[in-house]
């Protein structure tokens, strides 16, 4: 069975089964599979992932801080608590699946596409978002706090709670998510509604 080790060299690898606790940090991943892995308390710290395909499965927590991402499909998965503040992504999609906090503040995100997932929390906060689409996602806290965006597209995408409107500038809205934001953007601006 493949492992995750630090600084591990993996290519064209298949890793499947209980991978728990095991810290592939600073490691490289090019062209691997992750079918139905368990990744409880995995650690992807400084790691890069270049064409990686993470197929189903679960983990507890999970953390990739100052991962890379690049040309990679998380579909499927069911995580808990994703620690990947200051990660990069660049074409991401994530489709399916369910994530109960995805904390990305400070990220550098490019091409990201979000399709049918669940998201109970996303924290975006920091974050320079470049191309983000979403179609059918339900996000429960939104925190946008000192985003920038560029060609993001909210317009798929539900939320309970949005965070943060001074890093809404950037974000296409439908006409129903502004009219739900109204106090909080008149509140931002210094408007006093009567």
């Amino acid at each position: 069975m493949i492992h995750l080790t630090r600084d591990c060299d993996l290519d064209g690898e298949r890793l499947t089964g209980d991978l728990s606790g095991q810290d592939g940090s600073s490691g490289r991943l090019l062209e691997c599979e992750l079918v139905d892995a368990t990744l409880d308390d995995v650690r992807l710290d400084g790691a890069r992932l270049l064409d990686v395909r993470v197929h189903g499965g679960r983990a507890a927590s999970l953390s990739m801080s100052g991962a890379t991402w690049q040309d990679c499909l998380w579909q499927d998965v069911r995580w808990g608590a994703v620690q990947a503040g200051g990660a990069t992504a660049t074409r991401l999609t994530v489709r399916g699946g369910r994530i109960d906090y995805l904390l990305a503040r400070q990220a550098q995100v490019r091409d990201l596409v979000l399709d049918g997932c669940r998201i109970d929390e996303l924290d975006l906060a920091g974050a320079a978002v470049r191309g983000l689409r979403t179609t059918g996602v339900r996000v429960g806290r939104l925190v946008l706090r000192g985003a920038r965006l560029t060609d993001v597209d909210l317009t798929g995408l539900t939320w309970d709670l949005l965070e943060g409107v001074d890093g809404l500038p950037g974000a296409r809205l439908t006409q129903a998510q502004v009219v739900d934001l109204a106090g909080d953007l008149a509140a931002h601006l210094g408007v006093t509604v009567v």
